[in-house]
């Protein structure tokens, strides 16, 4: 029976309700976790930004890749670490959750990095398998103030070459019969040589639209920990 909104349930002369109502969007968040950065030269900022970023140390060479920047050039992950740091995520141009958090927090951390943004890379793998095009990446770019980067590659190719480069790196990505595109969020730190130091998982809270959004002093945090923590992986 329904009483007051709530399924009513009899069970062994128990009563248990259950209400009606849809549960509200699901957050992600990550679990609290403690970094330790053996040997690292910079200051460790407190745990409470690794507990933010959900960072955990990571081991090994980061998967290699040669895909096309959102200027139609070819891009290899050796041209990028020959030098640098690179910060390693994954963008979906129709993405309007997680993404355009993701592109505010690599613009703060580029913005706090200074002077030293020449040593790190940030790219964003393309994670739309529906249109991988260099006109849809080259939109996004623009679209998420990520254009006057010049440390800033959107990289795509074709869905077979996408896909192996979504395996390598762990991130599910897959159609939805809507049409919609859902993809998880990883952000890997890959030190100059190409090794991986960490990883982090981004998030966002969802409003009622579906709209991805983070309070402004929790993405200056972001991008503070973003910057730090790439400079770790670069070594200085």
């Amino acid at each position: 029976m329904i009483v007051a909104g709530l399924l009513v349930l009899v069970v062994g002369g128990a009563v248990a309700g259950t209400a009606l109502r849809q549960p509200p969007p699901k957050v992600l968040r990550p679990a609290p976790v403690t970094v330790p950065v053996p040997g690292a030269s910079a200051t460790p900022l407190p745990a409470s930004s690794a507990q933010l970023m959900g960072l955990v140390p990571l081991k090994g060479p980061a998967p290699s890749f040669a895909l096309t920047n959102q200027n139609g050039r070819p891009v290899t992950l050796g041209q990028l670490d020959a030098r640098s740091a690179v910060v390693v995520t994954f963008l979906d141009d129709t993405c309007r959750d997680v993404c355009p958090v993701v592109a505010r927090e690599m613009a703060a951390a580029d913005a706090d990095l200074g002077a030293n943004a020449s040593s790190v890379q940030f790219v964003a793998v393309d994670a739309n398998p529906v249109d991988p095009s260099v006109a849809a990446i080259h939109q996004l770019t623009v679209e998420q103030g990520l254009a006057g980067m010049p440390n800033f590659s959107m990289l795509t190719g074709p869905v077979s070459t996408l896909d192996q480069v979504w395996a390598a790196y762990h991130v599910t990505v897959q159609e939805e019969q809507s049409g919609a595109v859902v993809h998880s969020d990883v952000m890997d730190f890959v030190a100059p040589g190409g090794g991986l130091r960490f990883q982090a998982t981004p998030y966002a809270d969802l409003s009622s639209d579906g709209t991805g959004y983070l309070a402004p002093a929790t993405i200056a945090r972001w991008g503070e920990g973003i910057a730090h923590y790439a400079m770790v992986a670069r070594g200085s």
